[in-house]
């Protein structure tokens, strides 16, 4: 038969073994740095909803790699599942302001055939010379040139996002 020399340690490990799994339980996730989170948002585009309430989009990344902004992220941490926020990101937190320089007539023989009978409103994403595909919107059509515009379609754009966590790895 053994004796202990130390009885109540006995109890206290015991005690431990039983209490530490419910506090951990207990514990509620929150999001932080390298969390693994999915999301679901709507957004708004100048104060008008563009992604509903009643149709909302969901997202799934890993917090810090750069998937969104970090304007974006850096208001998710310390959320918890459930937990709602939402997030105005001005023009430049977004896709920058619009750039005028980034209108440019061109003439309609330099482009590819699909791009030549584009009307007005037209969206196309196209290769560059250095092999770069970028995104332009048809702005006019004339005769002999057509007028494109290489924004970014969200450039100079309000977006305010409101964002529910649904789950945190």
């Amino acid at each position: 038969m053994m004796i202990f020399k130390f009885p109540n340690l006995l109890f206290l490990m015991a005690g431990l073994m039983t209490v530490l799994p419910l506090q951990t339980a207990d514990a509620a996730q929150r999001v932080m740095a390298n969390s693994n989170i999915k999301v679901e948002y709507t957004l708004d585009i100048n104060g008008k909803p563009v992604v509903s309430q009643s149709n909302p989009k969901t997202a799934e990344f890993r917090l810090g790699q750069g998937t969104f902004p970090s304007e974006l992220e850096q208001p998710l941490i310390g959320l918890e599942v459930g937990d709602r926020t939402s997030v105005v990101l001005n023009p430049d937190e977004a896709y920058g302001q619009r750039r005028p320089e980034l209108i440019k007539e061109i003439a309609t023989e330099l482009l590819p055939k699909s791009v030549r009978d584009a009307e007005p409103g037209q969206s196309f994403n196209l290769k560059g010379e250095n092999g770069r595909i970028f995104y332009v919107r048809v702005v006019d059509a004339k005769e002999n040139t057509i007028v494109l515009d290489q924004n970014h379609p969200l450039a100079g754009k309000y977006l305010t996002y409101y964002i529910t966590v649904k789950s945190i790895r």
